[in-house]
C-alpha cells in the first residue's frame, strides 16, 4: 500500500498543513509509506480543454503535473487536503483536479481509494461544494471514496489538535474499505 496526499494549500505552517502531517504520521502509524505534494511549489498549467487527452495518451502539456502523475500511478489511496475557498477547493487542487482528465479517457493506473482533509476557518463553513468536487473527480477516475475529515472553525483551534485529528482520521481508514462515511471533527 502507498498513499498520495496533495495539499491544496499555499500556507506550509496553516491548518490544511497540519492536516497533511498528521496524515503522514498517522499512515507511517499503520504501515503506509505517504508521499506528501505540494501544487503550490510546482509549475502546473491550468487544463486548457483541448480534449487531446480523449486519444488516451495522456495530457499534451508537459510540466510539473508529471510528478503528481508519476505518484498518483504509484499510490492505492489519494487524499486530497484543502483549505474551503468560497465553499469550494482552493485554485491549487482544482487546478491538479482538472488536469486528470487522462486518467478518465485512458486506461492509466490510479489509486483505487479517495479521502478528503477539509478546513474551514469559520464556526460552520459548507464542506458540501468541495466534497461533492472530490467525489465526482474521483467517480470520474474511478476511486472509490472512503470519507473525509471535516475541520471546522480553524480559525479558534491549535495546529497541534488538527495534526492528531488527521493522524486519527487515516489510521480509521485502515484496512480500506469501500464504503465509508464522512468524519466530522468533534468539538
Amino acid at each position: 500500500m502507498r498513499a498520495l496526499i496533495i495539499c491544496g494549500s499555499g500556507n506550509p505552517d496553516g491548518f490544511t498543513a497540519a492536516l497533511c502531517r498528521g496524515a503522514v504520521a498517522g499512515l507511517a502509524a499503520v504501515g503506509v509509506p505517504a508521499d506528501l505534494v505540494w501544487p503550490a511549489e510546482l509549475d502546473i498549467a491550468h487544463c486548457t480543454g483541448c480534449r487531446h487527452c480523449r486519444d488516451g495518451c495522456g495530457c499534451v502539456i508537459h510540466d510539473d503535473m508529471a510528478v503528481i502523475n508519476r505518484l498518483f500511478r504509484q499510490a492505492d489511496l489519494l487524499i486530497c487536503a484543502t483549505p474551503i475557498h468560497f465553499s469550494g477547493p482552493s485554485s491549487l487542487l482544482k487546478t491538479v483536479i482538472d488536469r486528470l482528465n487522462p486518467y478518465w479517457y485512458g486506461s492509466f493506473p490510479h489509486p483505487r481509494y479517495q479521502a478528503a482533509l477539509l478546513s474551514g476557518g469559520r464556526a460552520a463553513p459548507d464542506f458540501r461544494e468541495t466534497e461533492t468536487i472530490l467525489k465526482a473527480c474521483g467517480i470520474t477516475v474511478g476511486m472509490k471514496w472512503c470519507g473525509a475529515l471535516e475541520v471546522a472553525g480553524t480559525d479558534e483551534k491549535e495546529l497541534t489538535a488538527v495534526e492528531a485529528a488527521a493522524g486519527d482520521f487515516v489510521r480509521g481508514l485502515y484496512p480500506l474499505s469501500d464504503n465509508r462515511d464522512v468524519r466530522p471533527l468533534s468539538e
